[in-house]
């Protein structure tokens, strides 16, 4: 199946389907494999037979619940993903798939609904416990892309997936907290709000859309306090919600590093700025940095000019950083509580690390 040989996958999806051993993990492979071939009213009929053998079982069902919604049949898909949910005991997992069917045929409210319940049927405890004051403000920056014609699926489902993520962040907020996923123009007007026209010029200067999330991050941590920036399309999984995570609860800020080749970096995709250890003080001589770099035009590499480079060169003069910041490995230690929507990798030939190959990084405004 991950060398698209569908076909051949089907030939050893049916041969598992004639064994002895009816094992529900290998016998859904027929379906997924009709289903990767379009032959979606077959699939379905497949998995309708296996509902009848194995009526509870979880791999079954999540296998029929894809077959009917690949034959459109809206209704027994959500059906099946209710009994899903119950036989499980509330997996966050299938919620999350019962959303996205409910938001692409328009089923908004129930949605919503669905959404916080996911994030919320584990929660014995009393409203006020394990609760960050003040209140968590979280942003996320998507930029539209310029689709070509033909790519409207695409569109779509960039659609579906930031309706989804709002629901999310906003119900894993439970109530204590704000989220904003905001795109170019709107980052520009906050941008002159918080530091002026000239800072909205500069910020206009960013020709990719790296640099355009690189500069709205740095300039929401510096203007805000109890602020969490994390790069689109990460949302929150947990189902006790944002505040349940354990490094939020401590009370410091937080940074991000990853590990690249060999050494432990600082990564700007994840930050979080603390009101009981705050860091705007960090976070404006950041932006100040960014914006000096996008004035001279330093150099045509994204990493130096808005990115990790400049979050580095500030970091070495910091004095409180010992005191004021913890430093998280991303995603190994967030696993649990953030994952992307979807996975971003399929479209590398899009990000700014090969598009300052080819061009200038920087616009004449």
């Amino acid at each position: 199946m991950r060398h698209d040989k569908f076909y051949m996958a089907l030939t050893i999806g049916k041969e598992y389907a004639r064994s002895n051993k009816r094992d529900p993990k290998h016998l859904v492979k027929e379906v997924f494999a009709l289903i990767a071939l379009g032959k979606f009213k077959q699939a379905a009929q497949t998995a309708r037979v296996l509902l009848k053998e194995f009526p509870e079982d979880e791999i079954i069902l999540e296998c029929a619940a894809k077959s009917f919604k690949a034959i459109n049949d809206i209704q027994e898909a959500i059906s099946t993903y209710n009994k899903l949910i119950r036989i499980s005991k509330n997996n966050w997992a299938f919620y999350d798939q019962l959303i996205t069917l409910l938001l692409e045929n328009g089923k908004n409210k129930r949605a919503q609904k669905l959404c916080a319940k996911s994030y919320a049927w584990n929660q014995d405890q009393p409203k006020d416990v394990n609760r960050c004051e003040p209140a968590i403000q979280v942003m996320q920056y998507f930029h539209s892309m310029n689709l070509r014609d033909g790519q409207n699926d695409k569109a779509n489902h960039h659609k579906i997936i930031n309706e989804k993520i709002k629901l999310q962040w906003q119900s894993s907020l439970q109530g204590h907290g704000t989220y904003q996923l905001i795109g170019r123009e709107e980052a520009a007007a906050n941008i002159k709000k918080w530091f002026g026209n000239d800072a909205r010029t500069l910020f206009n200067c960013c020709a990719l859309p790296a640099m355009q999330a690189d500069f709205l991050r740095v300039a929401f941590l510096a203007q805000q306090t109890n602020a969490l920036y994390i790069d689109w399309p990460h949302r929150p999984i947990h189902p006790g919600g944002l505040l349940a995570e354990s490094h939020i609860q401590k009370g410091k800020s937080l940074l991000a590093t990853r590990f690249r080749g060999g050494e432990q970096r600082l990564w700007n995709g994840f930050a979080f700025n603390s009101a009981k250890s705050d860091i705007s003080t960090y976070f404006q001589a950041v932006l100040e940095k960014i914006m000096h770099n996008i004035e001279h035009r330093v150099s045509n590499n994204v990493w130096v000019v808005t990115g990790p480079g400049a979050w580095i060169d500030v970091l070495n003069d910091f004095n409180e950083q010992d005191t004021l910041i913890d430093y998280i490995v991303f995603p190994e230690d967030f696993k649990k509580y953030f994952q992307p929507a979807f996975d971003k990798r399929k479209n590398l030939h899009d990000h700014w690390s090969v598009k300052q190959e080819s061009q200038s990084i920087f616009l004449n405004v």
